[in-house]
């Protein structure tokens, strides 16, 4: 079973009770104070006004963000439990059912694409990148999160008295588990050469990169805070479509 359709039948499995905990604040902290803000921060001063794909828009949390912020969004998700969510809660927005690197569009549709916590997902980025490049206009922005490569080498050590992480292997693109609403998700490592190179090959040019970090006003409601100040956990990109694709590498 590949990655994707293992990955589908699980977010298929856990839709409802993955909107439930999205919506409530104290189910949601490592969303609403690393990981949502950043994204807002890059794609809040471009959308408006903007033709928008939300890739990977899962229940259509960032395209409602993305409707305020001006933004004309469709969205795109392999789940259809997922969809059907999104769309009943956001019915006057085009979502259709699509995996990433196999857009239902026409080249050069869009002038922006956001895709939230969805590249982790993806062992082999290159194709992807592929379809994004294919399917943004020239001098278009790609603004994606996932998790952190220095977070997906490290495992925390609950027992240990600092709560230090132990370092792991770096340099792999190996598979890893973890449970979200108790049921594993399949993710896979990747260094910043794997993903800038990735982009790079495929016509893109890195603009901006933010390593989340929670804000003050977290400090209170979250947990894990003083934690996430010290070691990354996610992290956004913004990529610009150039005119003409080039293999540097």
């Amino acid at each position: 079973m590949s990655e994707s359709e293992f990955n589908r039948k699980v977010y298929n499995v856990i839709a409802a009770e993955y909107k439930s905990k999205r919506e409530q604040p104290a189910d949601s902290t490592w969303n609403d104070c690393l990981e949502a803000p950043a994204m807002a921060a890059m794609l809040r001063p471009i959308v408006n006004a903007k033709q928008v794909l939300d890739l990977g828009c899962g229940t259509g949390i960032l395209t409602k963000q993305i409707i305020k912020w001006g933004g004309n969004v469709c969205g795109v998700d392999q789940s259809e439990k997922m969809l059907e969510l999104a769309k009943s809660d956001i019915p006057q927005v085009d979502f259709q059912l699509s995996s990433a690197d196999k857009l239902p569009f026409p080249d050069q549709t869009f002038e922006v694409i956001a895709s939230s916590l969805v590249m982790h997902y993806i062992q082999d980025l290159r194709p992807v990148f592929m379809e994004v490049a294919r399917v943004l206009k020239e001098n278009g922005r790609f603004v994606f999160s996932m998790h952190h490569p220095i977070q997906e080498s490290f495992k925390r050590e609950e027992e240990r008295a600092d709560g230090k992480p132990v370092l792991q292997s770096y340099f792999h693109n190996e598979p890893y588990y973890w449970k979200m609403c108790g049921e594993e998700l399949l993710s896979f490592h990747h260094t910043f050469e794997d993903i800038v190179r990735g982009l790079s090959s495929n016509g893109f040019v890195v603009s901006d990169l933010l390593e989340c970090r929670p804000a003050i006003n977290c400090k209170d409601s979250f947990s894990d805070y003083e934690f996430t100040l010290k070691y990354p956990t996610f992290c956004v990109f913004e990529a610009v479509k150039i005119n003409h694709k080039k293999n540097w590498f």
